[in-house]
């Protein structure tokens, strides 16, 4: 489907804006992370899991699929662990933080 030439510029200037903010995001879910801001270790992790799920839901709308899923799988392990106790779960959500921080970079990248 051909969209109308300004239909069209306004959805490129939306997901531009939208790129442009991720590498905030991605600086909001590590400060989470490294205990950069307030409140218990599971507090920080159910707020790095509520950014994830906002990446998750709107990369999908912009056609950034692989963006959306490395951030459901954060937030996935995110919502598990910060039910439970998180010291043995700290390596494995690096692992998929940088997982979805490497799907970030490519997004940006691409444009």
């Amino acid at each position: 489907m051909t969209l109308e030439p300004t239909l069209q510029a306004r959805l490129d200037a939306i997901r531009k804006t939208y790129l442009d903010g991720l590498p905030g995001k991605l600086a909001l879910v590590r400060a989470q992370l490294d205990g950069v801001t307030e409140g218990s270790e599971v507090e920080r992790m159910r707020r790095a899991a509520g950014i994830a799920h906002q990446i998750h839901g709107t990369a999908g709308t912009m056609g950034l699929g692989e963006l959306s899923q490395a951030a459901a799988a954060l937030e996935e392990a995110l919502d598990t662990e910060a039910t439970a106790d998180p010291e043995p779960w700290r390596a494995a959500i690096r692992a998929w933080f940088e997982a979805f921080e490497g799907a970030i970079g490519e997004a940006v990248a691409r444009g």
